[in-house]
């Protein structure tokens, strides 16, 4: 996947996708025709602008309006939203693990493609499409108390081995 930046009027930006339709967080087919629906195309910035991220194609991941507006907060990073305060006890309801807000949602995908990145030496822009879009949230361990270390909220694949 390419993003490739074209010239913009008035300080005004476009990015051109090649590669992938799909966001990167919830997988929706993209739409880029009207960018005003939640499904609409945008970039995420891995490293949020505010954060100082750059709007370079190895910080841009393709993402609808829906996720990048709603995902995250501008975390920079998985280990910045509360997480200790994800505590949902043993044996939380399915119905009830979708419900967790979308910071931890992102901050759960976040550490798993921070994981990966390490682990097989890629950018983290690479883990992200490597890993894919997040799927429901689950518990790893059932045995376990469900608690931020013990959900997870990626299809697992055995070329990942984490």
């Amino acid at each position: 996947m390419s993003i490739r930046l074209i010239s913009g009027i008035n300080g005004f930006f476009s990015y051109e996708i090649y590669g992938s339709s799909h966001c990167y967080l919830c997988g929706v087919i993209l739409d880029f025709d009207d960018t005003n629906s939640y499904r609409g195309f945008t970039c995420e910035h891995i490293w949020p602008r505010s954060y100082g991220g750059n709007s370079i194609e190895e910080n841009l991941l393709p993402a609808c309006k829906s996720c990048n507006s709603n995902k995250k907060g501008n975390f920079a990073t998985w280990v910045m939203p509360a997480i200790q305060s994800l505590i949902m006890g043993f044996n939380p309801t399915s119905q009830r693990l979708q419900e967790i807000d979308g910071c931890y949602k992102f901050a759960l995908h976040y550490k798993i493609a921070q994981q990966l990145a390490i682990q097989k030496r890629l950018s983290l822009k690479h883990a992200f499409l490597k890993i894919g879009a997040w799927t429901e949230v689950r518990v790893s361990h059932p045995d376990d108390v469900a608690d931020f270390f013990n959900l997870e909220n990626y299809e697992f694949h055995p070329h990942l081995h984490l």
